[in-house]
Parts: C-alpha cells; structure tokens; sequence
C-alpha cells in the first residue's frame, strides 16, 4: 500500500480516537467531526478510491460512539453522518469526472500517432529564455526521437532532445515562448534520415508543448508529385509546361542571356506506321539519350512536343550550340532502330541579355527549325510541293530547265554575297519554287507563243500570290514562303504583287529577282530569241536601282557570272 494511502487511514484512524477522548456533546468532539471533512477532501484528492472506506470507517465508529455514550444515536448525529456520506458523494462524483477528463487526454496524447512533449521553460537572471525541461511525453516522441526515457531525470532539457536537428527549431522556439503565438517549422534530420514538422504553442505562460509529425512519406509523395508535374515519363525531361516557366523566370524577369536548341525527329511516324507506338517511343528514347550525351551542366533539357525536344542553355555561345546540334544530328543519324535509320534536324536561336523579345524565343526556334527542315527538303510538306513541281514541270519543260538554273544561280549569287549557310540553302530552295504558283495559271497562257495581252499578263502576275499560298499551306513556319510572294517586288517599288520598295523587300527576293531575269533573257522562248551574255549583263545594268538591287545586282556580274565561268 502506498504511504499516502497509509496517511489517510492513519489520519482517519486518529480522528476516529480523538472522538473517544472527547465525547459527544463537547466541543472538541464537534471540532473533530468538522475537521474530518478535511481529511475527506486530502483523501479525495490524493487517494479517491479510499474516500468511501474511509468515510464509511469513520461514520460507523462516530455513530457507534454517540450511540454509547446515549444509549441511541442521537438525532444530530445521523445528520452529520448523512452530511459525511453526502460530502463524500459529491466529491467522489465530481473527481472522478475530472480523473476520467484526464485519464482520456492522457490517453489520448499517449496513444496519438504524434509525437507530443510538455515542458517548462528555463529563464536566466535577466528574464532570458535558455532551455526547457520536460513536464511529460508521450511515447510517440520518444519513438521518433530514438530516445528512451526523455524526461525521467531533471536534467533532460529540450535542447538535449533535439540535439540531433537543425538549428532552425531553436528560433522557432524561443519566438514561441517569447511571444506567446503557436508557430511551427519543418527540418531535415541525417541522422534519422527523415523529415519532420514541429509545431509549437504555449498553453500558459512559461510553459510550452511541441507536436512532432514525421513528415518523410508525405515529402516523398509531394517530390513525386512535382517530378511527375514537371517531367516527361518517358524520357525524364523536363516538359513543356516546365520550359515555359523556366523561360519565364530565367529570361524576362532575371534577364539572362539564353540560348534554345529546338530538335525535332524527322518523320517519327514511319516507325509508328510500320511497327508501332512502342517502336517510335524507342526513337523518342534514343533521340533523348544522345541529346542528354552531348548536353553541360548548365544545360536544362525539355521534351518539347510528341517528338520534339529542346536544350536551354543559360550561357549561350550561337557557334558552340550549332555544333553542339550538328554532333547531335550525326550521332542520331548514325543509329537504327528496327533496322531503319531516323534524322533529327534542329533550329537554334540566341538572345542576349539587351534583347527585349525573349518571350518570343520559341516562335523564332520553330522558325529556326522548319527552315532547316525546308531547306533540307526532307519534310513530307516539301515532298508534295516538289510532287507539284514535277507535274507543273512535265507539261513545260521550259519550267523544269528554269527553275533549276535560276537555283543553282541563286545559291551562288547568295554565297558571293556571303550569306549564312541557312540563307544559302534557303535562297536554293526559294529559287527552286519561286514559280510554283504558276502550277494555277491556265495551260493556254503558260504555252501561248506569242506576247501575252494585258489580261494573260495579270493572270501571270497572279502567280506569286498563288506560289506564296500554296508554300504557306505546306511550310507555314518557314520564310521561303515570302521569299517567294516578293521575288517580283522591284527595287523602285513598282512592282507586284505589294509594291514594296529597296530593303523592304526580303534580300532573298532581290537575289531571286536578278537571276530570274538574267535566267529569262538567256534563254531561249517561243515568242523571242535568247540575248547574250554580255546584252543581257547590259539591261541589267540599266535597271539597277529601279528594278534590281544595285549591290545584289553588281555582285550578281563581277562574282557570280566570273565565278560561274570560272
């Protein structure tokens, strides 16, 4: 038996003979049996469940007292001994509803999944919150903790406790107690490898109680979460949703010079036509391996569209990236999957930290790199035009014989003039298609043998209008469309079809404009003779600055011609 409960019996016990020492009807013995009801309130307090044998004990013996001493109970002492049971009634009911209230919290926070600590806080001479120690815990803290027994000796403190975490709980917790206001902070722990959340509050003043949740799985889940936001399953790329944001907040608002590669694999769907889905995906894989291969550190890498990636470089060098590109393009050429070999093209483009259109970067990567793809005649788009071309072509062949003199022409005029690689290649291409249009001009003007009439001569000028619709339809992305539109545009601004005038007009289109001419006074047409060289370098001559670009058209006679002798 504990020595409290021995107490209370003793105590019991004593009033209980001090009752024989002073009999009924002195005033001690009322003294006594009032002063019982302390003992009553001791023993409800500290032993409940001793308050009813205690009280029943010490009514019985006070009753059988007055009952000697009288003969018969008298009728005050069955009061007071109904007061006694009655006392005792009411304190055991209204303890026993409080014993129960704490009993369930303790439970409570005893069995909770959360960790949850009780402590006092330890204040320096000048009011300074130190440390804390431990009033309770519950087993989920010390579970987390990897502790045993936090709490048991007054020394353990709440710093010794999280000796283990990051500093950052300290200041939580001092601002907590200071101010009074619940606050809560989330910390890595190595040691534990795990994550955890403690929230602070202050049921009163000085004291304070911390609930500790591990966090890990939820942390986990949460980073799943927003790889699978921001990735590519099947590639581990970042996706284009990602590459929005990251131009967004790398180019616009820290204004950082960028770079974009835009790759692109040609004709996927061969492998998705011929095999399936599970095929062309293997492609997808490889073209992203091998971009991976070639990338830096600060490279980010995007999958753009289905087949479609992306390189984002933050420190951009427009060589290094077109290199970077072309050892892409040989690397995945040099593969086969299923035994067929696939190509990827790319665009590359590069802004600088003073341009102000960055947003603009993939607009003019797309452009980058269906130029490309045009130039290099291998979309399925060019297939069809070129399809056009050989039907306008067999019917005149005139057309066929035209249109590949005034390319190859071009192509060199453009070299002398010391354009890009790109430019030259799409200078080639223009000039290939630059009379597509006339694919939509009746046959019966096309071949008249004599001089057109006003009327034929308008419908023949509709051709580059048409020529310009029907590239547009097959390579929207591209510039050869325009090129085309104004290869009839004159230096003067007298030409069709939009009258533009000098640079106003696309330089490809001036290129294409002197070599369609010399091509057409050359050679040989049912309704006139071919001038010579030498004439037709003349009324070239003639109409520099009115017709034909001045520095297109010399460079056209002192390089080009020479160098096509030559």
């Amino acid at each position: 038996m504990r020595l409290r409960s021995l107490v209370m019996i003793g105590l019991t016990l004593l009033f209980i003979a001090m009752n024989w020492v002073y009999p009924y009807g002195t005033l001690e013995h009322e003294l006594i049996m009032h002063s019982f009801f302390v003992v009553m309130a001791l023993t409800a307090f500290y032993e409940l469940r001793l308050l009813f044998p205690v009280v029943i004990m010490y009514v019985v013996a006070h009753t059988l007292q007055d009952a000697s001493v009288h003969g018969s109970v008298p009728a005050v002492t069955w009061t007071q001994s109904f007061v006694h049971l009655l006392a005792a009634v009411v304190l055991y009911r209204v303890l026993k509803q409080k014993n129960n209230l704490y009993r369930d919290k303790y439970l409570l926070i005893e069995k909770m999944d959360l960790g949850h600590a009780y402590f006092k806080g330890w204040f320096n001479e000048r009011g300074v919150l130190s440390n804390a120690c431990f009033l309770s815990v519950n087993s989920a803290f010390e579970t987390m903790l990897g502790k045993e027994n936090i709490g048991c000796h007054d020394n353990d403190t709440l710093f010794d406790a999280f000796n283990d975490f990051p500093d950052e709980w300290k200041e939580t917790f001092i601002e907590v107690l200071n101010k009074g206001e619940a606050n809560e902070v989330s910390l890595y722990v190595p040691s534990l490898k795990k994550y955890f959340r403690l929230s602070f509050y202050v049921p009163k003043q000085n004291e304070g109680a911390v609930l500790v949740r591990d966090i890990t799985q939820y942390k986990k889940a949460t980073r799943k979460i927003n790889y699978l936001n921001r990735h590519d399953s099947l590639t581990g790329f970042y996706n284009r949703e990602y590459l929005m944001e990251t131009l967004k907040t790398v180019a616009i608002e820290h204004n950082k010079a960028i770079g974009v590669i835009l790759f692109d694999i040609d004709n996927l769907q061969i492998l998705n036509r011929v095999f399936n889905t599970k095929t062309g995906d293997e492609g997808i894989r490889l073209a992203a391996e091998i971009i991976k291969k070639f990338s830096h550190v600060n490279h980010y890498l995007f999958r753009y569209g289905g087949d479609e990636f992306v390189l984002l470089s933050t420190n951009p060098d427009e060589e290094y990236l077109k290199s970077l590109a072309r050892e892409v393009e040989l690397e995945f050429s040099s593969k086969a999957i299923n035994h067929i070999s696939l190509t990827i093209t790319s665009g590359v483009v590069v802004k600088t930290k003073n341009d102000d259109d960055k947003e603009l970067i993939m607009m003019e990567a797309e452009k980058a790199l269906y130029n490309r793809k045009t130039v290099q005649m291998d979309s399925s788009h060019i297939q069809t035009l070129k399809g056009l071309l050989e039907l306008l072509t067999a019917k005149f062949s005139y057309e066929k014989t035209h249109s590949e003199r005034v390319s190859r022409l071009s192509q060199n005029l453009a070299e002398s003039l010391e354009l890009s690689d790109l430019e030259i290649q799409e200078t080639r291409v223009a000039a290939m298609f630059h009379d597509i249009g006339k694919i939509a001009i009746a046959d019966a003007i096309l071949a008249k043998p004599l001089k057109l009439t006003d009327e034929e001569y308008e419908a023949i000028k509709e051709h580059a209008s048409i020529g310009y619709k029907i590239l547009l339809s097959a390579a929207p992305k591209t510039r050869i469309c325009d090129y085309v539109r104004y290869h009839h545009e004159r230096f003067d601004g007298k030409g069709y079809p939009d009258g533009l005038a000098d640079e106003a007009i696309p330089l490809i289109s001036r290129i294409i404009s002197v070599v369609d001419a010399y091509e057409a006074m050359t050679s040989k047409r049912e309704y006139s003779p071919p001038m010579s060289k030498q004439e037709a370098i003349e009324e070239i001559r003639a109409h520099m600055g009115t017709q034909f670009d001045p520095h297109v058209a010399e460079t056209f006679i002192t390089k080009t011609l020479v160098k096509k002798e030559g």
